[in-house]
């Protein structure tokens, strides 16, 4: 996902009044293993073609979704997605989040 941290919490916060009061969130992003990477107009092999994007780690998803925790989320599932990535990436991983609010309980 290439957007800023700002802009995905904003966005976030936008969508939670327009969540019912009973919701699931799934998620799926590629997430970076170790560290934060960044890359602009980056040359991919695999694509034959530049592109951007933002690999966020999973404790960064973990913070952008406090948000979501202050209004009754909670975290269900945070793993990898698909564990035979076709892909076989070194740094990134396909990584499943689920989040659910029931506000019955």
């Amino acid at each position: 996902m290439y957007i800023n941290d700002d802009e995905v919490k904003d966005v976030l916060g936008k969508l939670i009044k327009r969540f019912d009061k009973e919701c699931i969130i799934y998620l799926s992003e590629p997430i970076a293993l170790k560290e934060r990477l960044t890359l602009n107009n980056f040359y991919s092999e695999d694509l034959e073609n530049e592109y951007s994007a933002i690999y966020r780690t999973e404790e960064e998803y973990v913070n952008i979704f406090d948000i979501l925790f202050k209004e009754g989320f909670e975290l269900k599932v945070s793993e990898e997605f698909f564990y035979d990535d076709i892909k076989n990436q070194k740094e990134t991983k396909q990584w499943m989040f689920i989040l659910h609010r029931n506000e019955a309980s």
